[in-house]
């Protein structure tokens, strides 16, 4: 009988119980950090990170504390300007190069050291800005000169096969891939545009007009909700995130939408909190919290001196979970502990 009637209060504790992010380690990253992804490479974390104005991209390693240390750098063709990196098999790394328009693969062991597998492959557009790397080896990529969208199939000797590329609104800025389906933020058109990748090739099943320019986004493991971060809808308004359902026909549905400071970047789903990066509007980089309905949680102000661009990935290292966090302009990467 204690028991029952101690659970409503536990359920009620918990309830109430608010997650907080926590500064844990900062390094110098190189000129312009922008491309970030997790890895787990037989049983040890890491981070791995482009510096765009030094075309270099390098491994750290993550210790269960969320401390950096930085493990290799490996420096690609002067002017590739690597804009986005991505992880499969627990092993390789794609690197998406705006400059070059082109794809490297790296393979990562397990103390971190980069080692090219073969030469670059066309990424089939012109100028990346984007990349996703699924577990199950599709990567697709956003162009924002030749408003493309390309997708590749990576195998498990690491070799990149072109399968197919259509074409998206203006402006590409990043693209997202569950299953086989994919969809795409196009800045310059204001759209969202959904793609269902079949034995046919990419699909387009619609292109929605969301009244201001969609910049990132992170879809759930369904496929089916969809996060996604703009500009203003109002001149000298605030950016926004908003929160979108897709059905199985590819079509849009805006379910909610909060104002997010000067500018919102980075965005990636935890768990069931939204993890955002913005410019706030006391002209400060932050991190916010948001739950899956949008109601915001906690704030984490003055990540970094300057204001600009964010790029975020988040992931579990032991029992704890952390958010890894590029800043452009400032030249850092940071990590910080979320927790509740």
């Amino acid at each position: 009988m204690r028991i029952l009637w101690a659970l409503p209060l536990l359920v009620l504790t918990t309830a109430l119980a608010q997650p907080s992010l926590s500064l844990v380690d900062s390094e110098n990253s190189g000129q312009g950090p922008c491309g970030i992804a997790s890895a787990r490479i037989q049983g040890r974390s890491y981070l791995l990170t482009g510096a765009h104005l030094d075309d270099t991209v390098s491994t750290y390693r993550v210790d269960r504390n969320g401390g950096l240390t930085l493990a290799d750098t490996a420096t690609l063709a002067a002017g590739s300007r690597p804009a986005s990196i991505g992880f499969a098999y627990g092993r390789y790394a794609v690197v998406a190069n705006n400059g070059s328009s082109d794809l490297y693969v790296y393979s990562v062991n397990r103390n971190g050291q980069l080692q090219q597998v073969g030469q670059p492959v066309s990424s089939q557009g012109v100028g990346p800005t984007n990349m996703d790397v699924a577990a199950t080896g599709l990567v697709a990529v956003t162009h924002g000169t030749s408003n493309e969208v390309s997708t590749f199939w990576l195998d498990f000797r690491g070799r990149l096969r072109f399968l197919d590329k259509a074409a998206t609104g203006a402006t590409p800025t990043d693209v997202a891939i569950r299953g086989t389906r994919l969809v795409v933020a196009n800045a310059g058109s204001g759209e969202l545009g959904v793609y269902r990748l079949g034995l046919r090739g990419l699909e387009h099943q619609s292109q929605t007009f969301m009244g201001v320019g969609p910049i990132e986004l992170d879809l759930d493991l369904s496929g089916r909700n969809a996060f996604v971060t703009t500009g203003p809808a109002v001149a000298g308004g605030q950016a926004q995130v908003r929160s979108v359902q897709i059905d199985r026909q590819g079509t849009v549905t805006t379910v909610a939408t909060v104002d997010a400071g000067l500018f919102a970047s980075g965005i990636v789903l935890s768990g069931r909190e939204v993890l955002v990066g913005s410019v706030g509007l006391g002209v400060q980089n932050e991190l916010r919290v948001y739950d899956r309905d949008l109601n915001l949680l906690s704030t984490t102000t003055g990540v970094g001196p300057t204001p600009g661009a964010i790029t975020l990935v988040a992931d579990r290292v032991g029992r704890s979970r952390y958010v890894f966090v590029n800043e452009f302009d400032n030249g850092v990467t940071s990590s910080y502990e979320l927790s509740r």
